[in-house]
């Protein structure tokens, strides 16, 4: 993060359009970018059956400071299984991770508040 960077947070303004390339890829591919690269997909084709589906995960390191970690799941946890309660607070925790993309979205203030509810 560059918060003085003058494209901080409005990449369209600046954008390098000329250097944007699409990125083919057919059905059941894997698609790995870094965190920080701008990235975002098309729409799906309205000739389509079934829209496509994405899955999206993060890997974080594991002996992060305490603070540093955002709901963070041992494989202990996974292995047991999860609560329809434990993984609405995996999801609505992975939603927080782009609030400072959206500062003020109300939205993401009833998400953030939602977590209170959670045990």
């Amino acid at each position: 993060d560059k918060p003085e960077d003058t494209r901080h947070m409005c990449p369209d303004q600046q954008m390098p359009w000329a250097h944007i390339q699409p990125l083919p890829c057919s059905a059941g591919d894997v698609l790995i970018w870094h965190g920080n690269l701008i990235h975002w997909g098309s729409a799906c084709s309205r000739n389509v059956l079934q829209p496509r589906k994405s899955i999206a995960t993060t890997f974080r390191v594991p002996d992060l400071p305490r603070k540093e970690r955002t709901g963070t799941l041992s494989e202990a946890a996974v292995g047991s299984g999860l609560s329809m309660e434990a993984r609405l607070k995996v999801i609505v925790v992975a939603l927080l991770g782009y609030e400072h993309w959206h500062p003020g979205f109300a939205g993401l203030l009833g998400l953030k508040e939602s977590l209170s509810g959670f045990g």
